[in-house]
């Protein structure tokens, strides 16, 4: 009497919202009753994120590596960025310092980043390499240390989670990694209560 033609009409009904409809096979099979506890309710999409909205302090450039660094992709996060070059004595004690703010703040939501204002990968990877950093470094951001109005190197910006500037400082002295840890510490505290 009912072929399996049947059961595709009862699936249809079932996706329509009807409940307990039997449905039936070829001539032998006994009727197959489906529960409503079968049917998933639908979910609700997710929501989306606000898109990224590029700054004056937006950069996309390339590291050492030649893998693309960009600042959108720590969106939300904020960012201590440093301006240096592989021959400058400041940037050269500043560089530890920097791996310690990453070890220590990196884990907390804080992303550091090194920008060489050189264009030459090799001098940026021998840097990095010397000094044992893990944190990305990027070449050939002399356009974006001018878009900072960066004057010499080695030159510090922390960007809070919207990526607006939060804290400057224009070289480097002992001492300094205080004052940075002081101004981290106030960036992410926001972040903490979300």
């Amino acid at each position: 009497m009912f072929n399996c033609s049947m059961r595709k009409l009862t699936i249809a009904a079932l996706s329509l919202g009807c409940l307990s409809v039997p449905a039936f096979c070829a001539q032998g099979e006994a009727p197959v009753a489906v529960s409503s506890a079968a049917v998933a309710p639908a979910q609700a999409p997710a929501p989306e994120k606000p898109a990224y909205v590029k700054k004056d302090t937006y950069f996309s450039l390339n590291g050492y590596d030649g893998v693309n660094v960009d600042l959108a992709s720590y969106a939300g996060k904020p960012v201590l960025v440093m301006f240096f070059t592989s021959y400058c004595p400041y940037c050269k004690f500043a560089a530890p310092v920097m791996q310690h703010i990453s070890e220590t703040y990196g884990p907390k939501g804080l992303a550091v980043l090194g920008i060489s204002t050189e264009n030459a990968p090799e001098k940026a990877r021998d840097f990095a390499q010397k000094y044992k950093l893990s944190f990305p470094i990027v070449v050939g951001g002399k356009p974006v240390s001018v878009a900072y109005k960066a004057h010499g190197v080695p030159n510090f910006y922390l960007l809070d989670s919207s990526h607006d500037v939060a804290g400057k400082w224009l070289g480097y002295d002992d001492g300094d990694e205080k004052t940075f840890s002081a101004a981290i510490e106030k960036v992410l505290s926001p972040a903490k209560k979300s």
